[in-house]
């Protein structure tokens, strides 16, 4: 179990309990005699198999030697699960839920999605998260402000309350989702390393990595696409689907893929109102399989992609 606590000042650090063997070693007893502090040098040293830093250090507040785990800011594993509904012709909410591994190593501070096109109405999940779209990044960013409890992130095992939300005019694609770790070091009782020792410390988490995991989010698609690059996109989503885990099931993979194939056809035949019949067969599995047999995101992707061929089938 890993525990954050807030502190004052410009960054906020962390308390890491890593069992009773890590832990015995991450702080010891104040002892100030000269000959601990010729036998504890300050440094860190790197662990090359669990990719994990150790910070050593002499803390200025209470002449106590720590030993601090420094994990990377990719050493978290990110939950994600995306639904879109359409609310009024043309417009789509899409809603993401997001929770912490029990596996993961650090918390989760923030979250974004990158997105092909404007979003609108951002909603924060609670009033602990801030969000905002970024143009110019081709993302919408939510970042934990505040906490009501003395946590900072999504602590390991635990879930964000309520949902990320924002509305879009475009349907959805396959796009990314990415989270990161907060900046910070340390434990309940210090504020970290001074000095070279603190300035390396800070060059490591800065450099730390993201994770990204797949996601949807809105795509704006080509002007005047035709029908059957429409029919192309729709494979190539449900191939995705299949190769992943939001469609599980080979069963369930082999028969949208023969309804697929069925609208392709007809389509290269020029008979529009058949593959339209064949396409709302598809469509209608799609509604039975929802939240069975099919994730939230395949479904997303496959049924508003089918509707919007379906609504130009039928012009």
């Amino acid at each position: 179990m890993r525990l954050l606590v807030k502190t004052v000042g410009a960054i906020a650090f962390t308390a890491l309990i890593l069992g009773a063997a890590e832990f015995a070693m991450g702080q010891a007893s104040p002892d100030t005699t000269d000959l601990l502090k010729e036998t504890r040098v300050e440094k860190i040293t790197y662990n090359s198999q669990k990719g994990i830093y150790k910070v050593h250090y002499w803390s200025s507040g209470d002449s106590t030697f720590y030993t601090v785990p420094l994990f990377p800011g990719d050493k978290h594993i990110p939950n994600t699960e995306a639904s879109v509904t359409r609310e009024n012709e043309g417009e789509y909410t899409y809603k993401y839920f997001l929770s912490n591994s029990d596996n993961s190593l650090r918390e989760i501070y923030s979250f974004s999605v990158l997105v092909k096109s404007q979003v609108y109405d951002l909603q924060n999940p609670n009033n602990e998260w801030r969000g905002s779209y970024v143009g110019w990044m081709n993302k919408a960013r939510w970042v934990q402000t505040n906490s009501e409890s003395d946590t900072v992130g999504i602590l390991p095992g635990k879930s964000v309350k309520g949902v990320f939300t924002f509305n879009s005019n475009e349907i959805p694609g396959i796009s990314n989702a990415i989270t990161s770790s907060y900046i910070g070091l340390g434990n309940t009782l210090d504020e970290g390393p001074t000095g070279r020792i603190r300035r390396r410390v800070d060059s490591l988490l800065r450099t730390d990595k993201n994770v990204t995991v797949k996601t949807i989010a809105p795509k704006k698609l080509p002007e005047n696409i035709s029908n059957i690059a429409l029919i192309d996109t729709l494979q190539s989503y449900l191939t995705f689907s299949c190769d992943t885990t939001w469609i599980a099931n080979k069963g369930v993979c082999r028969s949208l893929e023969a309804k697929l194939d069925n609208v392709d056809r007809q389509l290269e035949q020029g008979r529009d109102r058949t593959a339209a019949n064949s396409l709302q067969a598809l469509l209608n599995e799609l509604n039975a399989l929802k939240e069975k047999q099919i994730s939230s995101e395949a479904y997303g992707l496959l049924y508003f992609n089918g509707q919007f061929l379906l609504d130009k089938l039928k012009e």
